[in-house]
């Protein structure tokens, strides 16, 4: 099987999104979009927590996949992170493993913008609206695209 300590960040995401995508589901994916904006996919003391295995899609494909053991990653020691990183990496334990994180201090203003609007992306995608919202760049950060229910109101 091949190593995710060695892969490139670019095949681990992508095996990682597979894996969400195929097999671990979109809470998985959320988590693993976090982990990405965050920065964190380049790091040894992440990737010493991730598997890789193949799976046979409903078509008869096989795909190479990668999951988190989540309970370990949240123990696990990554090195120096800034508040953002840690609050996301906390995030992303939480709806990738289901490790309970207290949202008032990951949700704050130290975030900065483009980590806020990974924390609504990624909380759109767990609630399985990623096609239904866009997270953009303006002031008004939630835009719908036609999904019922998801309306300004």
């Amino acid at each position: 099987m091949t190593d995710p300590i060695t892969a490139s960040t670019d095949k681990l995401r992508a095996w990682l999104i597979t894996g969400g995508d195929l097999a671990e589901g979109r809470h998985q994916r959320a988590a693993v979009e976090l982990l990405d904006s965050a920065g964190l996919l380049d790091r040894r003391g992440l990737r010493t927590h991730i598997t890789t295995r193949l799976v046979t899609d409903s078509d008869d494909r096989h795909h190479l996949i990668a999951r988190v053991d989540w309970r370990a990653l949240s123990a696990a020691d990554l090195g120096p992170l800034d508040r953002a990183q840690r609050r996301l990496l906390d995030l992303a334990v939480s709806l990738g493993g289901g490790i309970p994180v207290d949202l008032r201090l990951v949700v704050c203003a130290e975030l900065g913008d483009a980590h806020a609007r990974a924390v609504l992306a990624a909380v759109a995608r767990a609630l399985g609206l990623a096609d239904a919202v866009q997270i953009s760049d303006t002031p008004t950060a939630l835009l719908t695209t036609g999904a019922p229910g998801t309306g300004p109101r």
